[in-house]
Parts: C-alpha cells; sequence; structure tokens
C-alpha cells in the first residue's frame, strides 16, 4: 500500500529549494537584491529563512514517520536513526573537504553536518516523548540556550567573536577548523572548502532527500554561498 503523503508539506520543500537555489545563484555576486542576501549578523532577510524552513520540514517529517515506534526508543530505531545520523554528518565533512582534503584546515562542522545533529536529538525526543512532554522539553530547550548565551558571558552575549557558543566551538575543534568569514578570518587565509561549497549545493539536497526520514516526507537543506569570506553572502552557521 502506497504511503499518503502530506501535500503541504512537498509543496513547501519545493518552494524552499526553489528559493535556495535562486540565492545561491544570482548570476553575479556584485548585483544581488538585498533580499536575497544574508543579513550580517543579526537581523533577518527571506534568504535567512531558508535554512530554518528546512529543519521545519525535517522536524514535521519525523513526526508523522516515528508515529509507529509507539514503544519509544528501541535497539532498532535508534540503529536506524544513528545510521542515517552518520550518513549524513560524515557526507558533510567529505563535501567540505572535497577534492583537495586539507585535514590541517578541515572544517568540521557545516549545514548538512548540524541538520544531521537536529535531526539526532528531533528523532529521539520523539521517539521517547508523547506530544505534552515534547512542549515540555522544546520550552526548557529555548529557554536553556537563551540562559546560556546571556548569562555566559559578561560582554557581548549575542555578538559574532564574544558568543559563548564560538568559545565552545574554538575550544572543541580549534581556529583552524570553523568557519572563517564575518570577521572570523584568519590574516591573509581563505578557507579553501568554504570557496567550494556553492559547488556541493545540489549535491547536498539530493543526500538530505535520498538519507533523510522517510515515510511520507523526506528532507533537504540550505547550503550558503561564501563566494569569498567576506562575501555578503557568507553563511553564519
Amino acid at each position: 500500500m502506497a504511503t499518503k503523503r502530506l501535500m503541504a508539506l512537498d509543496i513547501m520543500r519545493g518552494l524552499t529549494i526553489a528559493l535556495m537555489i535562486m540565492v545561491n545563484t544570482p548570476g553575479s555576486w556584485s548585483y544581488v537584491y538585498p533580499p536575497l542576501l544574508h543579513s550580517k549578523w543579526n537581523g533577518c532577510t527571506p534568504t535567512d529563512l531558508v535554512f530554518p524552513f528546512f529543519l521545519f520540514i525535517v522536524g514535521v517529517s519525523m513526526w508523522y514517520a516515528f508515529k509507529k515506534f509507539d514503544q519509544g526508543i528501541t535497539k532498532k530505531s535508534l540503529y536506524k536513526v544513528l545510521k542515517r545520523f552518520s550518513i549524513m554528518f560524515l557526507l558533510g565533512v567529505f563535501l567540505n573537504g572535497f577534492p583537495y582534503f586539507d585535514f590541517e584546515n578541515l572544517r568540521y562542522l557545516g549545514v548538512l553536518q548540524r541538520i544531521a545533529i537536529a535531526y539526532l536529538i528531533g528523532a529521539l525526543l520523539c521517539m521517547q516523548f508523547n506530544y505534552k512532554q515534547l512542549l515540555i522539553a522544546f520550552g526548557i530547550l529555548l529557554i536553556g540556550y537563551w540562559g546560556l548565551l546571556y548569562f555566559s558571558v559578561s560582554e557581548g552575549p549575542y555578538d559574532l567573536s564574544t558568543n559563548i557558543v564560538r568559545k565552545i566551538d574554538l575550544l572543541l575543534f580549534g581556529e583552524n577548523h570553523l568557519y572563517h568569514g564575518f570577521g572570523n578570518t584568519r590574516q591573509n587565509q581563505v578557507h579553501t572548502s568554504e570557496l567550494r561549497m556553492n559547488n556541493s549545493e545540489n549535491v547536498d539536497v539530493d543526500v538530505v532527500q535520498s538519507v533523510g526520514v522517510h515515510g511520507n516526507v523526506d528532507a533537504s537543506h540550505h547550503h550558503d554561498d561564501p563566494e569569498v569570506t567576506q562575501s555578503p553572502h557568507s553563511p553564519r552557521i
């Protein structure tokens, strides 16, 4: 029996992919309408919504696909989730390094890797908790994250270079393995994998669709196009 698809979600996915393609292929980065560029750091443009839209699609997909796992987290369901997480994460690392694989400066995290992490956490929550419990968990996560940002540093808790998230990234991965745009660029050095991210855009979309949540939905994602590290379209994640 064919699985009934959620048409509204399919339409949203299609429109989001269309927007992603439009903002990543303007023809010339010298002539781009401001709404089709990312905000510098604080702020929001239509372009900034592409990646959150894909995460929303992944989340809705999981809610429907995991309804059959009504016994909580089992060995079988955990294996499936970990397998998809591993495939997405490792493919993201591979695409960041391709084709030169400069491991000394390889950026470990990227859009695809973050989707994998969000999928892993979201999948485990959806399988373990019911609807009301999830609302409580989401509230705790949102308030807890805000509190971590606000109270962890004495000055500039939401600034690019001083927030606690960047400090943790530096501690875990080191300067060489982080994104270097928007003022975080090392002197006279351009992260080579960042220059190639746009070339892997369509590959990443196909990757997430192929290994994403199955059932009545699958998933896609957005990769920003940092043509150069100081490009106005550089990603912030």
